[in-house]
C-alpha cells in the first residue's frame, strides 16, 4: 500500500511538473500571440507619424550647395523645401557695390517679377519660392512645396517645374526618394 501511495505522489509531482511546463508553454504562445496582434498597431502608428528628413549635398565646384528638407506620413509626401546656395554672378557682385544689399534685392525681386515663368509658378497654390542675397558673393533660392494643396497635373504643365519632374518624383515613396537623394551624394543632416 505505501508502494502504491508513494507510486502515486511521486506521480502527480510529475503530472504537476509537466502540467506546469504546459502552462509556461500555452502562456508564451499567448505572448507570442498579444505581440503579433499588436503589430499592425505599432505598423498604424507608424504611418500615422509624420516624419521630417534634411538631405545636403556637397558643394560643386562653383561653390553651390543644394539641401532638401522632406516632409512626410507613411508613404505619402507632406512638403518638400529645396534650398539652393548659389554664387553670385560678376553682375550682381556689382549691383550691390553700387546700390548696397537692400537695394539689390529690390532690384532683383524686380527682375522675377518680370520673368513670366516664375510668376506663373508663385501664382500656383501649393507653391512658393524665393531669392535672397545673403551677401556679395551668396544667394539663397528657396522652393518650397506643399503636396497636401499643390495641384501635380497643373505645376507639371508649367516650364518652371519641367526639370523637377513632379510626377515622377510622387510615383516613388518618400523614402525610395530619400535613397536616390543619398545614392546621388547627399547626406542626411541629424
Amino acid at each position: 500500500m505505501k508502494k502504491i501511495l508513494l507510486g502515486l505522489g511521486l506521480s502527480l509531482v510529475l503530472l504537476a511538473g509537466c502540467g506546469h511546463k504546459k502552462t509556461e508553454t500555452n502562456s508564451n504562445a499567448a505572448d507570442k500571440k498579444e505581440i503579433s496582434n499588436n503589430l499592425p498597431i505599432i505598423d498604424n502608428a507608424k504611418q500615422q507619424e509624420v516624419i521630417t528628413r534634411t538631405l545636403v549635398f556637397p558643394k560643386d565646384e562653383r561653390g553651390n550647395q543644394q539641401s532638401q528638407t522632406v516632409t512626410y506620413q507613411g508613404e505619402h509626401f507632406k512638403r518638400l523645401v529645396i534650398e539652393r546656395l548659389t554664387a553670385t554672378d560678376n553682375e550682381m557682385k556689382e549691383a550691390i557695390k553700387q546700390m548696397g544689399l537692400e537695394e539689390a534685392q529690390k532690384s532683383l525681386n524686380e527682375s522675377l517679377e518680370q520673368d513670366a515663368d516664375y510668376v506663373q509658378a508663385r501664382g500656383l497654390q501649393g507653391f512658393s519660392g524665393s531669392v535672397t542675397i545673403l551677401n556679395e558673393n551668396e544667394l539663397k533660392m528657396t522652393s518650397t512645396y506643399d503636396f497636401e494643396s499643390l495641384d501635380i497635373e497643373k505645376a507639371a504643365a508649367m516650364p518652371y517645374f519641367q526639370n523637377l519632374k513632379l510626377k515622377e518624383m510622387i510615383k516613388l515613396t518618400p523614402e525610395e526618394y530619400i535613397n536616390n537623394l543619398l545614392m546621388n551624394g547627399a547626406e542626411e543632416q541629424k
